[in-house]
């Protein structure tokens, strides 16, 4: 009986594959047809579903499809009933070109009637291709697409961080010099002032102003006084310590705070940034100068007051004759 079954599905193989033929075919229908196909809407559930189904795939694909069986497996259910499984590789020629299909999976239950095996259910499929072996659902791909996600989201973290990192050093340095801007320096200063309450410690500030400033821009133009503020920018980072903190407070004037340095120490630092940047050359012969003032931190003091007391002592270097070193 398994060869029996086993050879009315090779002649409908054939009959439906090769020969595209729907007179055969129906001959071997059984009245109670049933069937899915491949397709999403292909679902028959009488034997005029299924015969509107086979009708619409040889109006699409008339021509004989090429195929081969990768094994067939023939089960006897009972003595007028059996069951094919069979593995199916086929090449069909559409309008379009050929259309290849691996790892089709055919299922056929056949019911003997008047000696003759009918096709009563026919089930087409096709093995998910994202299934890997030993599996019921994708998991590895599952995985996969996991892993491709956290890189994603790792990736794309990073460049924000960057970015950010990028806008905070743009809001924080003053665009021509690439020193601190006043914004920054609020803060560091603000920073400052809550370690030396904690800790008792001192520090001081020197306020600085390039002498004369509005002649160079008057004489030479605002360009070449660009030029001239990034020159003593450069000047003024080479005097100090790296744990020091250089800002251009606003115009001609730079700011700076000295941790752990009193105000003899601090007024010895701003006499040798008035030397250096006195002896500072240019390619204009343009003579350049600085006053300073310094003021050492008092105890409890706020930030408003210690830098009142700074620029009162600049101011006072201004007024006894500039180019010169004042505390306060």
């Amino acid at each position: 009986m398994e060869m029996e079954i086993r050879k009315v599905f090779e002649e409908y193989l054939q009959v439906y594959l090769a020969k595209r033929d729907f007179q055969e075919m129906a001959k071997m229908f059984h009245s109670n047809l049933t069937g899915y196909g491949t397709g999403e809407d292909e679902q028959g559930f009488s034997r005029t579903d299924m015969e509107a189904l086979f009708t619409r795939e040889l109006a699409q694909c008339p021509a004989s499809i090429q195929y081969c069986c990768d094994y067939v497996h023939v089960q006897v259910l009972t003595e007028n009933m059996g069951l094919v499984m069979a593995g199916l590789k086929l090449v069909a020629p559409v309008a379009l070109g050929p259309v290849s299909f691996e790892n089709l999976r055919c299922t056929t239950v056949w019911k003997k009637q008047n000696e003759r095996w009918l096709l009563c259910h026919f089930h087409l499929s096709q093995a998910q291709a994202n299934l890997a072996p030993g599996e019921a659902f994708p998991f590895q791909e599952l995985e996969e697409r996991t892993q491709k996600l956290e890189e994603l989201v790792q990736e794309r973290t990073k460049e924000l961080t960057n970015a950010l990192a990028k806008l905070e050093a743009a809001v924080a340095t003053d665009s021509l010099t690439g020193l601190c801007n006043r914004r920054k320096f609020d803060e560091l200063l603000q920073r400052e002032l809550g370690r030396l309450q904690r800790f008792g410690k001192t520090a001081s500030i020197i306020l600085g102003d390039i002498d004369y400033f509005k002649e160079v821009n008057d004489q030479y133009g605002h360009l070449v006084g660009d030029e001239m503020l990034c020159l003593v920018s450069r000047v003024l980072v080479k005097g100090v310590r790296r744990v020091d903190t250089v800002a251009r407070w606003g115009g001609e004037e730079f700011i700076f705070l000295l941790p752990e340095t009193d105000c003899k120490g601090a007024a010895q630092v701003a006499e040798k940034l008035r030397v250096l940047v006195e002896a500072q050359e240019n390619s204009y012969d343009a003579s350049l100068s600085m006053s300073f003032g310094v003021a050492e931190y008092r105890h409890e003091e706020e930030a408003d007051s210690w830098l009142r007391r700074v620029d009162a002592a600049l101011y006072q270097a201004k007024r006894q004759g500039r180019n010169r070193v004042e505390i306060k």
